[in-house]
């Protein structure tokens, strides 16, 4: 008797020791690719970290940009609800933010319409929270963004000129 292996366990052996190698090595590629995979996630978080940073830094600006005009700004879908305000528009209204968001900006501006073209300034009657009367001039422009048309809309109490017109009108009589 021969203590080598018969050639059938030879065979089955050496078969075995080739899988073990195939195995090892796409064990090795596999721990490549999720090494990769980790680099591009740790790239992708970082990339999509600084967008996000940079897209809320914009929303910052563009909200201070709305808050530092000095007369009420509304912004509205084009189904005509309303998106955002300005502090103005609530001090001039009498409604807190929260109530104005999704309602039509009929509720403040009866007779509000989309413009016609750009810019388009009307005199009109605004309606504050306690059913007063404002006469206002309204500047309205559609500006197109990635959410679809939106119409900015400039107000500005003109209750003032409106009386010192009238007042004028009345000397003149």
């Amino acid at each position: 008797m021969t203590d080598s292996p018969t050639p059938d366990v030879a065979e089955r052996v050496a078969s075995l020791e080739r899988d073990v190698r195939l195995l090892e090595r796409k064990l090795a590629r596999s721990e490549a690719n999720r090494q990769h995979l980790e680099e591009a996630k740790d790239r992708f978080d970082a990339i999509s970290g600084a967008v996000i940073a940079e897209l809320e830094e914009r929303e910052r600006q563009f909200r201070a940009l709305l808050e530092s005009a000095p007369d009420p700004m509304v912004i509205s879908k084009s189904d005509g609800s309303i998106e955002m305000i300005n502090r103005q528009t609530e001090v001039l209204f009498g409604y807190p933010q929260d109530q104005l968001v999704g309602k039509p900006v009929q509720l403040l501006v009866p007779d509000h319409e989309a413009p016609a073209e750009a810019g388009q300034t009307d005199d009109t009657t605004g309606v504050t929270s306690d059913g007063r009367e404002i006469p206002l001039e309204i500047t309205r422009s559609p500006i197109v963004t990635d959410k679809g048309t939106r119409v900015v809309s400039a107000m500005r109490d003109v209750s003032l000129r409106k009386q010192v017109q009238e007042e004028l009108r009345r000397a003149k009589e």
